[in-house]
């Protein structure tokens, strides 16, 4: 099974980001993000050959 999380804004596109499995449903990865603003977050799960749901969000990061 894939899972991937993406990260991007209109300016920059982190791309994926390594998880770790932390435990049952529970995954992790490190992410340092280089400015503030309106990031689109894209999580991927490959549950079978054919199924890849992917999801976004918009996380909000104020600026630094």
């Amino acid at each position: 099974m894939t899972r991937g999380v993406s990260l991007s804004t209109e300016e920059v596109d982190l791309g994926e980001v390594a998880l770790t499995n932390q435990g049952p449903g529970v995954y992790a990865g490190e992410v340092v993000l280089p400015t503030g603003g309106d990031w689109k977050v894209q999580v991927s799960l490959r549950t079978t050959e054919f199924d890849n749901p992917v999801r976004s969000v918009v996380l909000e990061v104020p600026p630094g």
